[in-house]
């Protein structure tokens, strides 16, 4: 009769990432193979020492700080920090993790973060470009909830609207409303109310 455990081992062993456990103070109970691919070390020599001589200096406290949480609460937690590999590189590793108080134990899956490190870097690059062009060409955006009535702007708005940031504090709907000419306020609440029933409008006012 076949072993029903198998086909999970076989699993275990064949994904690059890493599915762990470690008690309370950190110290490695079991450890899959993809310790082998992802740190480059051997699972049976990381079993019995802490998780914290893996991860990167200047991580480490918030690391730590991550899984103080989750042990003092319940539920799961997800994050990304630096793990030194057994030669010296640094690799951004995906957390997610779950405290069992009844055993003591931190389950834990460690995913190659790369990737995800990668495209976040390509959103802040772009975005920085889109502002710059946006700064450039005086071109501001804004953000309206209509069940919230909460407003977000650009820099650039408060700069067309000649408002100061530091002696204005948050743009809000109220002072969008303020700037308005008189004689432009009623069609412009006219277009805020049918935005509620129809997305798109275009709209110009003093």
């Amino acid at each position: 009769r076949p072993d029903p455990l198998t086909p999970w081992q076989n699993l275990l062993e064949k994904v690059p990432d890493v599915t762990c456990t470690f008690n309370e103070n950190g110290i490695f109970q079991l450890v899959s193979s993809g310790a082998k691919f992802l740190w480059g070390y051997d699972p049976l020599a990381l079993i019995g020492k802490g998780y914290e001589a893996l991860v990167h200096p200047d991580d480490l406290a918030e690391t730590k700080a991550q899984f103080s949480t989750l042990h003092n609460g319940n539920g799961t937690i997800n994050f990304i920090n630096r793990c030194l590999r057994s030669d010296g590189s640094v690799v951004p590793i995906l957390w997610s993790a779950k405290w069992e108080a009844q055993s003591n134990t931190f389950y834990c899956m460690a995913k190659d973060a790369a990737w995800l490190v990668e495209a976040e870097e390509k959103r802040k690059l772009h975005e920085q470009r889109l502002n710059r062009a946006l700064k450039t060409a005086r071109i501001g955006w804004w953000e309206y909830n209509t069940q919230s009535s909460e407003l977000q702007v650009s820099d650039e708005v408060y700069g067309i609207y000649g408002v100061s940031p530091t002696e204005q504090g948050t743009f809000t709907p109220e002072l969008y409303l303020s700037l308005v000419h008189p004689k432009d306020l009623p069609g412009v609440m006219e277009t805020i109310n049918a935005i509620r029933h129809r997305p798109y409008h275009e709209f110009e006012h003093r």
